[in-house]
């Protein structure tokens, strides 16, 4: 009989999951299943208000690239984050000096507030010259809670990949 009972009750849970997760919000059974919210439809897709605490852990960010010019070599502080940068002397060899960085914004976008001095990083506004897509598009969209460490995954990545790497 125990089992019986049991096996309904896993199985009405299981319709009720299935049918409308927002049943079990907030009982017992929910919180033991993980179920705070009901999950993100289609057409519910717009992120949250920037003051909703529920859903902040749905955001996403982008991580981009920024080509620098090779003036940005002569920076005793660039110079100190990477020593081991060497550029090669042929020039279709040479791997370039990049920013890195993450936003919530459109790469783009992020972009042209660096060149025009809003919440602007000094070395991106000085010596950026254009987005690298290659480097960063097939990494985004980043969860918002990943993006310092994919950021910093991704610098590193590139600075063993022998380039020059600025990042915050």
């Amino acid at each position: 009989m125990r089992r019986i009972l049991i096996a309904v009750g896993a199985a009405v849970i299981g319709a009720a999951i299935a049918t409308a997760p927002r049943v079990l919000e907030g009982t017992i059974v929910g919180r033991w299943l993980g179920i705070t919210e009901p999950e993100a439809s289609p057409g519910n897709a717009d992120p949250p208000a920037s003051g909703s605490l529920k859903r902040a852990g749905n955001r996403t960010a982008n991580l981009y690239v920024i080509l620098l010019r090779d003036e940005v070599r002569r920076s005793r502080k660039f110079r100190k984050r990477n020593p081991h940068y060497r550029p090669s002397r042929i020039r279709f060899l040479r791997k370039p000096c990049v920013y890195v960085g993450q936003t919530a914004r459109d790469p783009e976008e992020r972009f042209e507030q660096h060149k025009n001095g809003i919440k602007a990083s000094r070395i991106a506004r000085k010596y950026g010259v254009c987005l690298l897509p290659r480097l960063y598009e097939h990494l985004n969209p980043v969860p918002a809670a990943d993006r310092e460490e994919q950021e910093r995954r991704l610098a590193l990545h590139l600075q063993k990949r022998g380039y020059g790497v600025w990042w915050n």
